[in-house]
């Protein structure tokens, strides 16, 4: 394989990664005017953003599986037209149920991108240098879904909402096209199982868990339903488990959680990712909904802390690397809890500058946390169990995120007045938030020795 190829193959997949990213919170800033085009309320719409994070996570669990099965190029190409097709789709859509479909269609191709970066990531650099490595992906999932509010914003404000679609179309052919010359077969081909039976029990338990979850804020919904829909899911998931602990060659190598390297990195994920997509749809609603300012405002918001959040992402790779992941994420827990914390401070007036200035604290303790903690939580697999741990890890803190978010995003709207976001719903969110993280920073400063 030649040299250029080589060189293009990681930046190339990077765009095609952010791409897929991007538009995992773009419709944020769009809701508005699309609940306003379909005549939806609020709850059905922001399925747009929910269907996405759940399809995400099922097809995340498969990618250990496909990325041993299919050859590179063709899975990655494939990913690509997948979400080309769901964005053409999205602009065609006449209706609701077009748009969402789209939706689906577009999670299932970008579901792959970002799993097996990191997966040829871990192949092409060695075990010293992994920090650094996946701190190149960190660009990629922690910028991508805090920029796409700030772009959609402006956009949205200029041309409509299905301007984005077309920006994410052109942008996908032209990965899907530089692809053809630059992607590679990396990794060994594989013949492993197809657990299928297993990625339906995986899908259809968090899906029914998470339709009870969006159940609990509508007025008027049945409790006794809403109950059945979350012991069903909760009973499809526990089945799920049972399985794979049985499986010799299970969809999700569960037993890895036997690390506690596995079961720490992923737990902190899951809060840190929940932060990054509560953060992403309360803040905007706070500038526009609370504060009365326009869109491109609530986008210019998050746009600080989305560039920070890009900039530091290499840079506390090499940190993991040199320094050891206790200290780095000790430093991300507290600045994370300064820029949590601060939200429960501000007002209806407050400047958008100072707003700007504590999510930009969010996001730099962001930075410090998701790549050190990716590279932690695979740092005791060996590199041939190492796909199957970011698998689960992508995956969890995917539908672990967001379903903790929806639970945030309920618990603060239960609070406030007329079952509209306030201020008040605003801050008890940002207490909410803060409370675990203040809890997982002394868990971590209790910590005797450093895990790596």
């Amino acid at each position: 394989m030649s040299e250029r190829r080589d060189r293009w193959m990681i930046p190339v997949l990077m765009v095609g990664a952010f791409l897929g990213s991007l538009s995992q919170n773009m419709l944020t800033s769009a809701l508005p005017v699309i609940l306003a085009e379909f005549q939806i309320s609020a709850l059905v719409g922001q399925w747009l953003t929910t269907i996405y994070l759940l399809i995400l996570g099922v097809i995340t669990a498969l990618t250990a599986y496909l990325f041993q099965r299919v050859r590179t190029r063709v899975l990655l190409e494939v990913s690509l037209l997948l979400f080309v097709g769901g964005c053409l789709l999205a602009l065609l859509a006449p209706a609701f149920w077009a748009l969402l479909l789209a939706r689906a269609i577009q999670a299932c191709g970008s579901g792959v991108l970002i799993p097996v970066l990191q997966m040829i990531l871990l192949h092409l650099y060695p075990a010293e240098q992994q920090g650094r490595a996946l701190g190149l992906s960190g660009i990629v999932i922690g910028f991508a879904p805090a920029v796409g509010p700030s772009v959609a914003g402006v956009l949205v404000d200029a041309f409509g909402w299905r301007s984005l679609f077309w920006l994410l179309l052109l942008a996908a052919l032209a990965v899907a096209t530089a692809g053809i010359f630059t992607f590679r077969q990396v990794g060994v081909p594989r013949r492993p199982p197809l657990r299928l039976g297993s990625a339906v029990l995986y899908g259809a338990g968090f899906s029914t868990f998470m339709l009870a979850v969006t159940r609990l804020g509508e007025a008027g919904t049945s409790a006794a339903l809403t109950l059945i829909l979350l012991l069903v899911g909760g009973g499809l998931l526990v089945w799920f488990i049972r399985v794979q602990l049985r499986e010799p060659a299970p969809l999700l190598h569960l037993a890895l959680f036997r690390h506690r390297s596995m079961v720490v990195g992923t737990a902190l994920m899951v809060l840190a990712y929940t932060a990054m997509t509560s953060g992403t749809i309360l803040v905007p609603l706070y500038v526009q909904a609370i504060c009365g300012r326009s869109a491109t405002v609530s986008g210019l918001v998050l746009l600080p802390g989305s560039l920070l959040l890009a900039a530091l992402s290499p840079v506390t790779g090499r940190l993991t690397d040199r320094f050891g992941i206790q200290r780095v994420a000790a430093v991300g827990l507290v600045l994370l809890l300064a820029g949590t914390g601060g939200f429960a401070a501000v007002s209806a007036g407050t400047a958008p500058a100072l707003a700007a200035l504590i999510y930009a604290a969010r996001s730099a303790g962001l930075a410090f946390l998701l790549m050190p903690l990716t590279a932690y939580a695979v740092s005791t697999l060996p590199l041939d169990e190492a796909s199957q741990g970011m698998a689960i890890l992508n995956s969890l803190r995917q539908i672990g995120g967001s379903l903790c978010s929806t639970l945030l995003v309920l618990a603060a709207t239960a609070v406030s007045a007329g079952g509209t976001l306030d201020l008040t719903g605003f801050r008890a969110a940002a207490l909410l938030t803060a409370a675990p993280v203040l809890l997982s920073l002394l868990l971590w400063l209790r910590r005797r020795t450093s895990p790596i």
